[in-house]
């Protein structure tokens, strides 16, 4: 494309010098002003070829540049990456669940149907803050959320059948809300502990995996991954929620989770 555009440059400048030889001549000024015309549209077309050279070597230069950032944003992490380490399940919906969470505001008692040790790592180079999590069950095909718990309006007592002494347990500690409320979790960092849900109404018994979760921090990066339980070593190591004395639910009510604290 270069060549043409000298080839049409050079030719420009043989019509100007002709037309210039024929202006001379009274008789062919018409044909002298003609000649100069096309050696300006010559000129033109060069101009025009030597444009569209340049902006497609520009073009050359910068696709390079672009693959290579699309294929950092393709190989760049998702902002979390989440697994479920251990879950305890009791697949109906019914008042005896695994524990009991009460609500000392509310002076009630609430069956724990799931409970979840999640794990969150913060695959982002930059701090990040957890604003929400949220679990859902699968259901003929149909993703249906999960009654999150939240452990911190209460304590987490393990029921029983046989009149013992009911027991009070240490979720403080071991509970996942506590552990990511007002945190800053650094690049890299793990954090896991034990969530808690209710089936909710309208599902008598449902089947324990696949869960699909979605994360969500302050700054906006969403996670959604569908996740099966992923028990292992850290089973033993986190899975005991430990008794830290007797517990006394004199006058409280029992009663659903989602009754005490509708979900929005």
């Amino acid at each position: 494309m270069d060549i043409l555009a000298y080839i049409l440059a050079a030719l420009a400048t043989l019509l100007i010098a002709l037309s210039g030889f024929l202006y001379t001549h009274p008789s062919l000024r018409r044909q002298a002003i003609a000649v100069f015309f096309t050696s300006w549209l010559l000129y033109g077309g060069a101009i025009c070829l030597l444009l569209m050279q340049k902006v497609r070597k520009e073009e050359a230069e910068a696709k390079p540049a672009s693959q290579v950032e699309q294929s950092k944003l393709a190989s760049s992490p998702e902002p979390f990456d989440v697994t479920i380490v251990t879950q305890l399940f009791h697949p109906a919906r019914d008042m005896d669940g695994l524990y009991w969470l009460t609500s000392e505001t509310r002076k009630t008692v609430s069956p724990v149907h799931i409970a979840l040790i999640i794990r969150i790592v913060n695959n982002q180079p930059v701090r990040s803050m957890i604003e929400s999590y949220s679990v859902e069950f699968l259901n003929n095909d149909e993703w249906v959320e999960l009654v999150h718990m939240n452990p911190r309006v209460g304590r987490l007592i393990s029921p029983n059948s046989r009149g013992e002494a009911l027991l009070e347990l240490n979720i403080m500690e071991e509970g996942l809300d506590y552990r990511l409320a007002n945190r800053v979790i650094q690049p890299r960092e793990t954090v896991r502990g034990w969530a808690l849900f209710e089936i909710p109404p309208g599902y008598t018994v449902i089947s324990p995996e696949p869960y699909r979760i979605h994360i969500r921090d302050t700054a906006g990066n969403e996670l959604t991954k569908v996740v099966r339980t992923q028990t292992g070593s850290e089973f033993t190591q986190e899975a005991a929620i430990r008794s830290i004395g007797h517990a006394d639910i004199s006058g409280y009510a029992l009663k659903y989770y989602s009754e005490v604290y509708p979900q929005q």
